[in-house]
This record gives structure tokens, sequence and C-alpha cells, in this order.
């Protein structure tokens, strides 16, 4: 059975603990949830856990941490990291180490442009600030942009070839 969250043991992504507490108005952006914290650690978003207030940017955070093991191949509480899965990827990019933390099967299949925006959306969607981060609408028209582009630049290879 497959850990709760993230990457299965056999390095396949899951996801099964992402869901936001309350169902509310779609029409409210502000709209959040003052709870006990609970949630699994390394999905959990930390203003969240800061103040108890859950929103839809919670969410979002969580997604970017999904993302992140999917790119990594890692979980998010990665025992052989010193932090988080979250924070170890965000103090690489500062370092510029980008393409030491992203698997390697996965960086020999796919474009370093395209690697370096799955990774750009996936720290916008783990901005301290959730005002900051983009709705789950904005991740997926962002991740829609780059496959598209990776299809384009397939189709353009094997038009040259």
């Amino acid at each position: 059975m497959p850990p709760l969250g993230g990457v299965h043991s056999k390095s396949r992504g899951c996801v099964n603990t992402l869901t936001l507490s309350k169902i509310g108005p779609t029409n409210q952006p502000s709209t959040y949830v003052n709870t006990h914290v609970k949630g699994t650690f390394g999905y959990l978003d930390p203003n969240y856990y800061a103040t108890g207030k859950l929103t839809r940017k919670s969410d979002v955070y969580a997604f970017g941490v999904v993302l992140l093991e999917v790119l990594c191949r890692k979980h998010a509480t990665d025992r052989s990291l010193d932090k988080g899965l979250a924070t170890w990827v965000q103090d690489s990019i500062q370092e510029g180490k980008l393409k030491h933390i992203i698997d390697s099967d996965i960086r020999n299949e796919i474009s370093p442009k395209c690697l370096e925006e799955f990774v750009r959306i996936a720290n916008k969607c783990l901005h301290n600030s959730p005002k900051q981060r983009p709705t789950m609408a904005e991740v997926l028209f962002s991740l829609e942009t780059v496959l598209v582009y990776k299809r384009n630049s397939i189709i353009r290879c094997n038009l040259q070839a």
C-alpha cells in the first residue's frame, strides 16, 4: 500500500491526502476555515500551521510538494534530507543547484527548459505568502502550457530527423 500522499514505494506518484477540509462557495477567494491544525507533515502549508486558517491556497502548497516529489523522485519527508523536501528544493534553487535535485531519469527525458518551468511552477505553489501563490486554475494552465511546449519540441525533433 502506498504511503499517505506523494510517491509510491516504486516511485509512482499518488495523491490521497490533498483535500480542502470544508467545501464552500467558489466565488469567494478569501474564504477560509479556522481549524485545529491537521494534515500530513511535509504537505502542510506553513501558513496554515502558523494561523490555523485553511484556505484554497493551502491545497496549492500541498500540490506544489507533490510536483516536487515527482520531479525529484523523493518523498516529502525523505529521511535522506536534513529538512523537508520543499525546503531542500527551495534552498537548492537559491544555491543554483537545480540540476542536482531533479531525478536523473526525468532529467534525461525532459528538456532543461521544461524542467525549469515545472520547478518554477512548483516553487510558486510553495510561496510563503498564500496570496502570492497561484490558483489551481493558474497552475493547471501553466502545466498545460509546458506540456504543449514539450509536445511541440518532440514533433520538431521528429520532423528534423
